[in-house]
């Protein structure tokens, strides 16, 4: 398993029965979420990378060196600066989020 071009090292592994389903970590998601913006610019993508940061207080230095990785070092400072807007906010719903995303791309034009 992999996000972007990072091979997956450590996952949680959730038991249903005699079965073990491995789940990513949420860092591990995040990365997920963000590469299908940086690659296919799906800002739902980015949206919901948002909201597993802020839930599960994924800091945007943490991303960084995936970022860089992807060829996307700008990217690291959208994503620092819209967690800081939605942290600020006080943002609780993927609604809210979506509206700082939106509003933040239109500024940006």
């Amino acid at each position: 398993m992999a996000v972007g071009d990072e091979l997956i090292q450590k996952t949680t592994i959730v038991k249903q029965g005699a079965r073990k389903i491995p789940i990513l970590l949420a860092a591990d998601v995040v990365k997920d979420r963000l590469a299908a913006y940086f690659h296919w610019n799906d800002k739902p993508s980015l949206v919901q990378a948002l909201a597993v940061m802020i839930k599960h207080s994924i800091r945007p230095a943490e991303l960084k060196v995936f970022c860089e990785k992807e060829g996307l070092t700008d990217a690291a400072q959208t994503i620092e600066r819209l967690y800081q807007i939605a942290k600020g906010q006080n943002v609780e719903s993927m609604e809210e989020l979506q509206s700082i995303v939106l509003l933040d791309f239109m500024n940006q034009i």
